[in-house]
C-alpha cells in the first residue's frame, strides 16, 4: 500500500514557513496541529491515515502460523471529513492480499445517524443523539489537558516528535525533521497512523452520501449499543425506534 504524503492545501493548515527558519519549542508543533489544523469551526478538514498491523507482533508464534497468508497482515485506512462540526468517519480494512474485508462509513445527516457497510451492502440508521458523531479532534483532547510534552528526534522513523501523556497512555505526534509538516501519530505502542492526505478539501457528496437504494437495512449492534449508552447517560432522551 503506497504511503505518499500529501501537503496541506492552504496556508492555514500547513503553517507554511521556510524550514531553515524554524526553531520549535517542545510541544509547539503538536499544539498548533491541535488548535489550528483540527479546529473545523474555522475551516474544513479532510484527513486520511493508514495503519499496518502485523499479526506476528500480536499473536504467539503458533497462533500466527495457523493464520492464512492473507490474514497475517492488515491495513486500516481511516478517512475523516469534517466541516462546521459535521463529521464523517470511514474505515476501510484490507487483508494481506489487498482485498477489502471491511468498509464502513458513519455520519449524521438530516437528524439521522447512519452507518453504511459497503462490503455487505447494508446500512443502519438511528435518530441522532448528542455525542453520536465525534470530531477527530476529540481523540486528541485528553492529551492536551494537563500533560507536559516531551520531544526529540526519532532515528527509527526519521521524524521529529512531540510526546504527550494522558493517565497511563501516551501519544507521539510525528513531523518531518525541522519542519511542522505533520506525518502521523502513535498511541501507547499501537501501530503508527501515517498521514497520506491532509487538506481543507471535503467532497461533501461523497463523504456524506446516503446508502444506495439497493442496500438493505440491518441492525448495527455496535452502533445501537453505543446509542443505548448515550440514552442511559443523558437520561432525559426518550428511546426511539
Amino acid at each position: 500500500m503506497k504511503k505518499n504524503i500529501a501537503t496541506f492545501a492552504i496556508t492555514l493548515l500547513s503553517g507554511a514557513i521556510t524550514a531553515t527558519a524554524l526553531a520549535y519549542d517542545i510541544g509547539q508543533r503538536s499544539l498548533n496541529f491541535y488548535e489550528t489544523t483540527l479546529d473545523t469551526t474555522k475551516h474544513n478538514l479532510h484527513m486520511v491515515v493508514v495503519q499496518k498491523i502485523d499479526m506476528s507482533e500480536i499473536l504467539s508464534g503458533d497462533a500466527f502460523k495457523q493464520l492464512k497468508p492473507a490474514e497475517r497482515v492488515r491495513y486500516n485506512r481511516f478517512e475523516y471529513n469534517e466541516t462546521s462540526a459535521i463529521c464523517a468517519e470511514r474505515q476501510t480494512t484490507y487483508d494481506g492480499y489487498g482485498r477489502i474485508v471491511k468498509d464502513v462509513n458513519s455520519f449524521a445527516k438530516g437528524n439521522q445517524w447512519y452507518s453504511i457497510d459497503y462490503v455487505n451492502k447494508t446500512y443502519d440508521r438511528l435518530p441522532e443523539l448528542p455525542g453520536m458523531v465525534r470530531s477527530i479532534r476529540e481523540l486528541f483532547t485528553p492529551y492536551f489537558a494537563d500533560s507536559m510534552p516531551e520531544g526529540g528526534y526519532d532515528e527509527f522513523t526519521g521524524y521529529d516528535y512531540d510526546r504527550r501523556y494522558k493517565a497511563d497512555k501516551e501519544i507521539y505526534f510525528y513531523f518531518d525533521k525541522d519542519t511542522d509538516t505533520f506525518k502521523g501519530y502513535e498511541i501507547s505502542g499501537n501501530p503508527r497512523y501515517n498521514v497520506v492526505e491532509l487538506s481543507d478539501q471535503v467532497n461533501m457528496d461523497r463523504a456524506f452520501a446516503l446508502p444506495p437504494e439497493d442496500y438493505r437495512r440491518q441492525a448495527n449492534e455496535a452502533m445501537r449499543a453505543y446509542a443505548t449508552k448515550l440514552v442511559n447517560k443523558t437520561g432525559d432522551i426518550k428511546k426511539k425506534k
